[in-house]
């Protein structure tokens, strides 16, 4: 009596895939960007430069994919994410930034003792899968960046901002967040003053 009446729940849940789905793939992204190599004979306007915090503003700050939908919404993509905190990845990518500008000398990270004549902070304020517009996606990265300068003190000397927005519809989203990162990081040095 009771086994006639747990076939049919059997069967309704073997249908409906609950005893045989598998897991979906989970990929995993870097952002890493290849910044052109300093530049030789340039002296630099800062020796010792620190790097400072570097955020990443919700929602963009967790591992899935931000994925900005057409409808305005936002969601997070459990089956694409970064291979580590954003935070991290975009720290990294602080570092690699500075050591190809030139005006910044030996770049140490935030535990350092070394003494330092700057420190430069970045707030990451979108890093994103854009899919907005209809059969598209793009991988946006939107940089606001610091540089504090003196010993103990918390003067802004420069800041600016930079964007990239890289086509990802081929699926390589390493490429595109990598290129993306290169483009704001690249155009927030360059503008900095």
């Amino acid at each position: 009596m009771v086994i006639e009446r747990l076939i049919p729940l059997f069967l309704a849940a073997t249908l409906a895939g609950c005893f045989t789905s598998t897991a979906p793939v989970v990929q995993s992204w870097n952002i890493a960007p290849q910044f052109p190599e300093r530049p030789s004979g340039i002296e630099s306007t800062f020796a010792v430069t620190r790097i400072g915090t570097v955020s990443v503003l919700s929602p963009y700050d967790a591992q899935p994919l931000t994925v900005l939908r057409a409808n305005g919404s936002v969601a997070l993509d459990p089956s694409n994410r970064f291979a580590a905190a954003p935070a991290m990845l975009m720290r990294e990518n602080l570092r690699a930034a500075l050591l190809s500008d030139g005006r910044f000398g030996n770049v140490v990270g935030q535990a350092s003792r070394a003494q330092a004549d700057a420190t430069v902070e970045v707030d990451v304020v979108e890093l994103a899968l854009d899919c907005s517009t209809v059969r598209s996606r793009y991988a946006v990265v939107k940089i606001d960046m610091r540089v504090i300068g003196g010993k103990g003190a918390h003067t802004i000397l420069m800041s600016s901002s930079g964007e990239g927005t890289i086509n990802a519809a081929a699926g390589n989203y390493t490429a595109a967040f990598s290129a993306a990162a290169e483009k704001a990081f690249s155009q927030a040095l360059k503008n900095l003053q």
